[in-house]
């Protein structure tokens, strides 16, 4: 991963000898590649800034007005593709969230099904003992989702914690 980050420090480069505006694409890639790496916690938070950051500070270079302009253009990239990151979470959390209400819907749908078996006087046996193990499986299921939904519910919050730290380094390469 430390490639893809420092590799596009060179792309960048290459950008800026062609006066394109996208300086800030192939640090975004690469930071953005790296944070995904980061955040499914195969490298330490600390690596992770530390090479970013280094990436960041090789482009940020020349002139004060250059330099506030890069710095401008990476931040604009990060924020953006981090935020689009984000939506896209938010989106599948909001997903999430309506497949667990349909299926506890369909949950209470199996149990008045298996009361109403339950309370005819000819119950097929059979029946009932086939919706209650439904009912156990499904309830067993939807409390297992529930509780992934607690640790899904962080990555959000983790974008923006990143988003900032990246920031920081932005306005570092500044000083």
């Amino acid at each position: 991963m430390v490639y893809v980050c420092c590799g596009s420090v060179s792309v960048v480069r290459v950008a800026l000898y062609c006066q394109i505006n996208w300086i800030s694409l192939a640090v975004v890639g690469g930071c953005t590649a790296l944070f995904m790496v980061a955040a499914s916690r195969m490298i330490p938070r600390a690596d992770f800034l530390r090479v970013a950051g280094r990436a960041i500070a090789d482009v940020i270079t020349g002139r004060e007005s250059e330099r506030q302009k890069k710095a401008k253009l990476i931040f604009a990239g990060l924020f953006k593709t981090l935020n689009d990151e984000r939506s896209d979470v938010m989106r599948g959390i909001e997903r999430y969230a309506r497949k667990q209400k349909e299926f506890s819907d369909q949950i209470r749908s199996t149990i008045l099904q298996l009361r109403e078996l339950q309370d005819r006087p000819d119950a097929d046996q059979g029946r009932i003992e086939e919706l209650t193990n439904r009912v156990e499986w499904d309830t067993r299921i939807f409390e297992e989702r529930r509780k992934t939904m607690s640790f899904v519910c962080e990555v959000p919050v983790l974008i923006e914690q990143w988003l900032f730290a990246l920031a920081r380094a932005i306005q570092q390469s500044l000083e």
